[in-house]
């Protein structure tokens, strides 16, 4: 559980420099704090709204009763669910999402390049 917790925390920092390098390049601002602002919402706060959705949605209908110290099969199938089904589709979609998208070395470069040229580098 916890490398699926930790591992997108440790793979996002890397990929939102090089994503904030991509969109000043074609935009010609430097906006990351706007751009920082709209990743976390996206990977923070929406994903935690669909979670709770869902999950709550799985339990309702699986019959699962809070407080109870046994429940029913039904409710144990709803809680192995939104804790190990629901979660693997998210990285599944995730990993794919990241895997399309079309960042490669030669790319990372050339935009570093551009940035350093067009003098909007933090640091050179």
């Amino acid at each position: 559980m916890y490398l699926g917790m930790g591992f997108p925390q440790v793979l996002i920092f890397p990929l939102m420099a090089d994503m904030i390098d991509e969109i000043v390049v074609k935009s010609n601002k430097r906006q990351e704090g706007t751009i920082i602002a709209i990743i976390f919402t996206i990977i923070n706060i929406i994903p935690t709204i669909f979670l709770s959705l869902i999950i709550a949605g799985i339990f309702i209908s699986t019959g699962f009763i809070p407080g109870l110290y046994v429940q029913s099969a039904n409710a144990l199938l709803g809680i192995r669910v939104s804790f190990a089904l629901i979660p693997l589709i998210f990285f599944l979609v995730g990993f794919l999402i990241i895997f399309l998208y079309d960042l490669n070395v030669a790319r990372v470069i050339n935009n570093q390049e551009s940035l350093n040229s067009r003098d909007l580098a933090l640091a050179k």
